[in-house]
């Protein structure tokens, strides 16, 4: 049966008089203030959320991933796969202190949801109002640990912008209804769009539902905030670190350039993007929350990385200062996400597409403390620096370099897994063998691989390396890491030693892995790069 959105003059009628009661009802029940992170498939581990105790944050914005390119008859049978994640979030978080929202960006297969065939899909309706319908009902008996639904991350009608897709309220409305046939209590939180922006305030009807958080989130301007990602595909590092330094407050000259992000705000005309240029882009949720005593929750914000540093550390500040004077809850992004917008990775661009991540900062970053200095308002704070410190240390420790530029790795223990990254087709697993330990890596594909940087002095080293199977093991200038220099090869023999010394110019290099072949199993014993001109 096909489901379409249709108006309901019951609807409507109760609609006007939840109005009636919404002004008393919110007055006297409104959400804690909460402050924390964005976060993906890292809240599928505990360890996530204790971290992020320790960091202080009490909320944790978790996008579920969405089930894609599966024939329509198998969608339920896959969805499976979003419960069982909701599931093992919220019950990761119990304990920590830490409550979740929980959010998806797309529900329709195969259909790209930012136009308006999504939204014009017969189908709409039951894609969303079935899937929250199971994420409530799998998640009510952890619901303690729920601080609300965030109904749909950014939803966008590119036809149809600025304006928010046509259908997006009234739908919304329609998963309320089934939330709330489960978990009466839980606060559901209502993006009006189109995408982050706080546009969709201007003349928003609220729902009729007393416990609802409106959101938006704030990138603005994107050539400031995401410098560095959008501009320089296709280039080495030294070439995509000519493409950045934008500053901020940033020129109108330069602003007026993105006229599609001031269109979708629907700004009025701006002399500089700066720390008062925040308040007229929140205008209209400003506006809102007052005329409805509503709350509102920053949802999403960040500046990448390898922005100038006092630039960086500037709009952070301007705006979690902005949110905080708002009494806006809100969740930094992200935590054990992508690199770039972490706050345990350095105040640098040392990375770029189709490279390895590097490894995460030893020491606490600038952009770190400032958040952190954020987060120690929660009330009741599971704050703790010294825990934090701590963990960054054993990073360093697992990395096993001194400042000879010197790596080992034993792949005794998983802290001598934990830096390594590898391709989707590859699975890396501790076994033991006689007695002592190997890494075992396994690979379906010709690119299972396992890799991670290395930043290395001028001069020659000796890699060596005791492995066994069909195994190349390789170290080569990043950003041209697909090439096998400097390769030590086995071939399906027993565990041997081997080594191979080479000279390289300094710089950011990448220690690969790879199976020799389509697929197979190969051991690592140990991989050692030591300097031999000290």
């Amino acid at each position: 049966m096909k489901h379409t959105i249709a108006p309901c003059s019951t609807m409507l009628l109760m609609f006007g008089i939840s109005m009636m009661l919404a002004s008393s009802s919110f007055a006297k029940d409104k959400p804690m203030m909460t402050r924390g992170f964005n976060t993906g498939g890292a809240a599928l581990q505990r360890q996530t959320f204790e971290d992020a105790a320790l960091w202080g944050a009490n909320n944790m914005r978790v996008h579920l991933k969405p089930i894609s390119k599966i024939p329509a008859g198998d969608y339920w049978k896959a969805f499976e796969q979003v419960e069982n994640d909701a599931e093992k979030v919220v019950s990761n978080a119990r304990g920590t202190g830490i409550k979740v929202i929980l959010t998806l960006g797309s529900f329709i297969p195969g259909v790209n949801r930012d136009k308006n065939e999504y939204w014009t899909h017969p189908d709409l309706e039951q894609y969303h109002v079935e899937a929250w319908r199971r994420i409530a009902k799998r998640v009510y008996p952890y619901r303690d640990s729920v601080y609300g639904y965030d109904l749909m991350n950014e939803p966008l009608d590119r036809s149809v912008a600025p304006r928010s897709p046509a259908q997006w309220r009234e739908l919304a409305i329609k998963i309320t209804s089934a939330i709330r046939e489960i978990d009466k209590d839980t606060w559901i939180i209502y993006e009006p769009g189109p995408g982050g922006t706080f546009a969709g305030f201007f003349d928003l009807e609220p729902l009729p539902d007393t416990k609802v958080i409106y959101s938006g989130h704030y990138y603005f301007p994107h050539m400031f905030t995401h410098q560095g990602i959008w501009n320089v595909k296709n280039t080495e590092l030294t070439q995509a670190m000519t493409k950045v330094n934008i500053p901020y407050p940033l020129p109108v000259e330069d602003l007026k350039r993105d006229t599609w992000e001031l269109s979708y705000h629907r700004l009025p005309d701006l002399n500089v993007f700066d720390k008062e240029t925040i308040a007229k882009i929140a205008a209209p949720a400003i506006a809102f929350q007052k005329k409805y005593n509503v709350p509102i929750y920053l949802g999403e914000f960040s500046v990448i990385r390898w922005a100038p540093k006092e630039a960086g550390l500037r709009y952070l500040n301007d705006l979690i200062e902005f949110w905080e004077s708002q009494g806006w809850s809100w969740s930094y992004h992200a935590f054990r996400e992508y690199n770039g917008w972490s706050l345990e990775y350095a105040d640098a661009m040392d990375w770029i597409e189709g490279m390895p991540v590097p490894p995460m900062a030893t020491y606490l970053t600038d952009r770190a403390k400032l958040v952190l200095g954020y987060l120690k308002r929660n009330e009741l704070p599971k704050q703790n620096i010294g825990a934090i410190e701590t963990f960054i240390a054993e990073k360093a420790a697992a990395n096993r370099k001194n400042e000879s530029g010197e790596y080992a790795f034993s792949f005794a223990t998983k802290a001598d897994t934990s830096v390594w990254s590898a391709t989707s087709s590859t699975t890396m697993s501790v076994k033991g063998e006689g007695t002592s330990a190997v890494l075992e890596i396994t690979g379906t594909t010709w690119d299972s691989k396992i890799y991670r940087g290395v930043k290395l002095q001028t001069g020659t080293y000796r890699l060596s390396v005791e492995a066994g199977g069909l195994l190349t093991v390789y170290i080569n200038k990043s950003g041209n890491w697909k090439s096998q220099d400097n390769a030590l090869k086995w071939n399906n023999t027993p565990m041997t030693k081997a080594d191979k010394v080479f000279t390289v110019d300094g710089g950011a290099y990448t220690i690969v892995a790879h199976i020799a072949g389509a697929t197979g199993t190969a051991s690592l014993r140990s991989i050692t790069l030591s300097k031999q001109d000290k």
